[in-house]
């Protein structure tokens, strides 16, 4: 929503819920993607790390 009209910009930001989804999703999944390896809507083998090179 427009940052200010129902206080500090930050607190507007997670009310408004444009961030408060993502911290949503990283509780649910877990760390986030990057740090698990490929994202899982890659549809492709596991990370490399854990598939045979």
């Amino acid at each position: 929503g427009p940052g200010g009209m129902r206080g500090p910009p930050s607190r507007d930001y997670y009310d408004s819920g444009s961030v408060e989804p993502f911290f949503k999703g990283m509780s649910s999944r877990g760390p986030p993607p990057m740090k698990r390896g490929p994202p899982i809507r890659n549809g492709g083998p596991p990370p490399k790390r854990s598939a045979p090179s």
